[in-house]
Order: C-alpha cells, then sequence, then structure tokens
C-alpha cells in the first residue's frame, strides 16, 4: 500500500469566490433550487436533503459537485454493490 498522501488542491474552490453565508440568502437560493428544479416543499424537510446540508455547511470551502459522469458511475457502482449483496 502506497503510504503517500495526494492533494485536495483539484477539488477546493478559493475562499473569494464562495458566498458569504446569512440565512435569508440559504432561503432564497433554497426557494430558486425548488422552483428551477421542480422539487416538492417538502424535499427540504428529507432527512437525506438535510443530512448533505449539514454536511455542506461543516466544510472550510466550497464542496465541489460531481460531474454528470461521475454522478452516473457512482449511482451505477452502487447499484452493483448493493445487487452483490443480495446475491450473498
Amino acid at each position: 500500500a502506497s503510504s503517500t498522501q495526494h492533494s485536495l488542491d483539484d477539488h477546493l474552490i478559493p475562499r473569494d469566490q464562495v458566498p458569504h453565508y446569512s440565512k435569508s440568502t440559504f432561503w432564497d437560493v433554497s426557494i430558486q433550487w425548488l422552483i428551477k428544479t421542480d422539487q416538492p416543499i417538502h424535499i427540504l424537510q428529507n432527512p437525506v436533503f438535510q443530512q448533505m446540508i449539514n454536511l455542506t455547511s461543516c466544510a472550510n470551502h466550497s464542496v465541489k459537485i460531481l460531474t454528470l459522469k461521475q454522478t452516473q458511475q457512482s449511482i451505477i457502482d452502487l447499484f452493483k454493490s448493493n445487487l452483490h449483496e443480495l446475491h450473498k
């Protein structure tokens, strides 16, 4: 096993490009997200959505969101893993 540690630099966004947090800005962006993605209002109460928000709020820098291809591959990998677990 390799003991070298890889850099996170490619995954971080400079602090000056991260918008300043405020409750009203968060609410505004949440409403915009609901409307633009045609989400049901109750999605904001979804435990997994809230877990995602809580997790990202602990980040020291902005969070880099996966590309469509990365997201697709992650879902496929998870599906295959779950399918494999079912066959055990």
